[in-house]
Formats: structure tokens, C-alpha cells, sequence
């Protein structure tokens, strides 16, 4: 993560103060603040769908449904690997494809007691570094990890077929 720090949520510690809690809160505002700023002077390089989809609520509680790896063998024959991250809220279907991935990790603990918080997605950033490279990097329940670098990022949405979600 490069704006989003899970040591800024992290104020439910055991013995935190509130002048903890209270720099903590301090320096995810400053950094929402900043990714905002990264946002609106990059908009030009994000689809305008994804832009809409992401001022509206950043997917903060959307729902991971899966994540799926896909390898490709291309004409060089070449084996390319795509993530496609599959979120759902609200009856609608949102689709976050990186292609041609270039590093994958992952921080989860799904042993832990309280499972239905780890398909929570809490809050993502993205963006495009000097290289070129998109990077979607993610936080969700209990403040595991997923980030992935690729050189392309594409946005999908779509309604549910089914109202019973």
C-alpha cells in the first residue's frame, strides 16, 4: 500500500492511547486526502466507468465473491497470468481485471474466528507508477493484504441476474 496504511486503522490495540488514536486518525485523513489529490490529477489514465463506480464509495464493504487467476499463452508463447478480482454489492457485480500480472501477494488469515469479515473489502488504491505498471492494492477484514502489479487494469460491472443476493 502506498496511501492507505493499515497502522492508521490499526486503534483497537490493547493499551492505545487516544493521543495514539487520535495521530492515527490524523494521518489516514491526510492520506485519503492525498490519494483523492492522485486521483483527480491522474483521472485521465482510469476508465471513466471505474472513476463513477470508485467516487461513489471506494467499494468500501463491497463484497469479495472470488478472485480468480487465469494464465494465458500468447502468440510467443509466453505464459501471461490475470487476476480478476470479483466484488458484488447492492445486487451489482463489479469486476477489477488485472492483466498481465507482474507481482502477486497476498496477507490472509482465513483460519480466523470471525470469517465473515474477510471478504470484506475495506478500502483500495490504485495506481500507475513510473514504470508503467498499474497496482491494485487492497485492505479488507481484519486488515489482511492483497497487491497486485500489472500492466494493464481494466473495469468491468455488470447487474446480477438474480435479485436474491
Amino acid at each position: 500500500m502506498k496511501y492507505f496504511l493499515s497502522e492508521y486503522l490499526d486503534i483497537y490495540s490493547p493499551g492505545i492511547t487516544n493521543d495514539e488514536i487520535k495521530q492515527k486518525n490524523l494521518k489516514w485523513e491526510n492520506s485519503c486526502k492525498e490519494y483523492s489529490k492522485y486521483m483527480q490529477q491522474n483521472a485521465g489514465l482510469f476508465q471513466k466507468s471505474f472513476l463513477n463506480e470508485y467516487r461513489k464509495e471506494g467499494f468500501h464493504d463491497y463484497k469479495i465473491k472470488n478472485i480468480d487467476t487465469k494464465f494465458e499463452n500468447y502468440k510467443n508463447k509466453e505464459i501471461k497470468m490475470n487476476i480478476i478480482v470479483h466484488l458484488e454489492s447492492k445486487g451489482i457485480d463489479y469486476f477489477l481485471i488485472s492483466e498481465d500480472v507482474k507481482n502477486y501477494s497476498s496477507s490472509v488469515n482465513i483460519e480466523i474466528k470471525h470469517s465473515q469479515l474477510i471478504n470484506d473489502y475495506l478500502n483500495g488504491e490504485y495506481y500507475r507508477d513510473e514504470h508503467r505498471l498499474w497496482h491494485h492494492n487492497f485492505l479488507f477484514g481484519y486488515y489482511y493484504e492483497i497487491n497486485i502489479t500489472s500492466k494493464k487494469f481494466i473495469f468491468k460491472k455488470s447487474e446480477n441476474m438474480t435479485k436474491d443476493s
